[in-house]
């Protein structure tokens, strides 16, 4: 086919490497060859979100000189039921196969050096990921994605049906949204060396309802738990240092959470909107409670705010069900930290200063 014929099928660009494909133009179609060369030159990759929105899209045949997927190049091709990778692709993309929701096998050739950020993420129908002998970065084991050397678990198929799984000893890294979506998967055991839980991790995994968390774990990411409707207790382990933005927001069914001593920050949004809440003794060494970390803890009546305590963020406790509350000395405390109506009726600064604490009347300490 000649470079005008294909010129109604893809508009593309040529370097010095070779082609890159930069728009697929058949929206509605089912199928695609995509072929080894356009007007004698190799196509050696697809470039960002060339075949992005493509939801009738169902199989692609890609080039074997192809060494490069490029960010969202089939985001939300949500027909996609089969790719089959070449040998010598060297880098998938950030979101690369983002919301390919009918997705379900995928084998990561020998060559595979990168794969990106989110670059499976929402493939909900995701059963299992392989990874060709010889790969020298990643590795599958029972169709869990690894890195090469097992410290890493990169990504745990959003449709397996185990209800429970056990994180192998010698993973380190639970990576960015590796489990996220997991809906069938109601227990999971955490080894010892664990030491970070990535953004999103375990984010709307909506059975689980258990997970023991390791003496060594340093950091929970951003969203890590959040979405979490079925987790009723968290023990937060000695060692952990942080807990990142939204952590365990929206965790409905959380009634208890043991907070460990040493622990410095809770992130913003960290427990919002966990409704079962209700009562929280924060740890010695605590420095920063985030803007709107309790907020929406609507069954909320008590909490203990330790000595130390430098900063508690805008609304962090906004619309629970507080009674008096004592504030550590020295405390900077934002906006609207308490609902006035949810205020002790006396705001008597000597009634908080003798307590040994400070009163914020919306975010302006006496």
């Amino acid at each position: 086919m000649s470079a005008k014929d294909w010129s109604k099928i893809f508009e593309w660009r040529v370097d010095d490497d070779g082609v890159t494909i930069t728009e697929f133009l058949q929206e509605g179609a089912t199928s695609v060859d995509v072929p080894n060369e356009i007007d004698g030159k190799p196509v050696v990759a697809i470039g960002d979100s060339a075949f992005s929105g493509c939801k009738s899209l169902m199989e692609v045949s890609l080039p074997a000189g192809l060494q490069t997927i490029g960010a969202s190049a089939f985001d939300n091709c949500s027909s996609l039921m089969e790719v089959s990778l070449p040998a010598g692709l060297q880098t998938i993309g950030d979101e690369a196969f983002w919301g390919c929701s009918s997705l379900t096998e995928v084998s990561l050739p020998a060559g595979l050096q990168t794969l990106g950020d989110s670059a499976f993420y929402g493939c909900k129908s995701l059963l299992n990921l392989g990874v060709v002998k010889g790969n020298a970065n990643f590795r599958s084991f029972d169709g869990v994605l690894f890195s090469a050397d097992g410290k890493t678990l990169v990504i745990y198929p959003a449709a397996r049906q185990d209800s429970e799984y056990v994180v192998p000893d010698g993973v380190v890294e639970i990576a960015d949204r590796a489990f996220y979506g997991c809906k069938s998967l109601m227990e999971v055991s955490l080894p010892a060396g664990l030491q970070t839980i990535g953004d999103g991790a375990f984010a709307r995994c909506k059975s689980l309802m258990e997970v023991s968390l390791p003496a060594g774990l340093q950091t929970i990411g951003h969203g890590a738990f959040s979405d979490c409707k079925s987790l009723m207790e968290v023990s937060l382990p000695a060692g952990l240092q942080t807990i990142g933005y939204g952590g365990f927001r929206d965790c409905s069914s959380l009634m208890e959470v043991t907070f460990p001593k040493g622990l410095q920050t809770i992130g913003g949004e960290a427990f919002r909107d966990c409704s079962s809440l209700t009562e929280v003794s924060l740890p010695a060494g605590l420095q920063t409670i985030g803007g709107e970390a309790f907020r929406g803890c609507s069954s909320l009546t008590e909490v203990s705010l330790p000595a130390g305590l430098q900063t508690i963020g805008d609304e962090a406790f906004l619309f629970c069900k507080l009674g008096n509350v004592a504030f550590p000395k020295g405390v900077k405390i934002g906006k609207n930290v308490l609902r006035r109506d949810e205020l002790p009726p006396s705001s008597d600064p000597f009634y908080w200063a003798e307590r040994g604490g400070v009163y914020a009347d919306w975010g302006n300490p006496f």
